[in-house]
């Protein structure tokens, strides 16, 4: 049986706005969120990822949370991400160093740096954002080779979690992006990226 051709399915129009998105989707930098109790926070950080082409995040669950994405939220953004669940953070922290990625969290402390610091450190980063009550866990923290706090000049000492991570990583990638020759993924992942998300966009049509 000849194979199909999913991408006979959608316009050249459409295949051609996957490659231009993919062309500017970067490997280079992870979100992690660890134990984030509430769906619309993770669902808000899922979209932020990809309006900034962040390709990949890790999501640590708490015992017993049930996840569902919502696309109301998401606007389906979740669809064209790579996402990876852990049921501890010492399976997340084991993934991410096997990747090669340095682990900075988000928080508060002598030893932090400003957000916009973080252009300075060289090598793949993880961005860890811990839970809406406590922040990161001792045991990530534990795990972490740097900490980074988003300087804030009101009464208010903290941020929604949504809004820290897409300050972050809109302040990361455009800093990155300036300073870093290989900072967007090569050709090959490009092409790995579109045919993912032809499939994608062609679920529908199989049955």
């Amino acid at each position: 049986m000849k194979e199909i051709d999913w991408s006979e399915l959608l316009t050249e129009n459409r295949i051609e706005r996957f490659r231009e998105v993919a062309c500017k989707r970067t490997d280079e930098i992870v979100v992690v969120l660890e134990n984030i109790y509430d769906s619309h926070n993770v669902n808000a950080v899922l979209r932020s990822c990809d309006a900034f082409g962040i390709q990949n995040v890790f999501i640590v669950m708490p015992a017993g949370f049930s996840f569902k994405y919502n696309p109301k939220i998401t606007i389906s953004s979740h669809k064209w991400l790579d996402i990876f669940f852990f049921k501890s953070v010492e399976e997340c922290v084991f993934k991410l160093k096997d990747l090669g990625f340095k682990i900075f969290s988000s928080c508060r402390r002598e030893d932090s740096v400003p957000h916009y610091e973080l252009v300075k450190f060289n090598g793949k980063l993880a961005l860890v954002f811990g839970n809406e009550k406590n922040g990161v866990s001792e045991g990530m923290l534990k795990y972490s080779d740097g900490f980074f706090w988003i300087p804030m000049f009101g009464f208010s000492e903290s941020l929604n979690i949504s809004v820290a991570a897409a300050i972050t990583i809109s302040r990361i990638r455009e800093d990155f992006e300036k300073s870093r020759e290989n900072f967007l993924v090569d050709e090959s992942r490009v092409h790995e990226l579109v045919q993912k998300w032809i499939l994608k966009d062609t679920e529908k049509y199989r049955v």
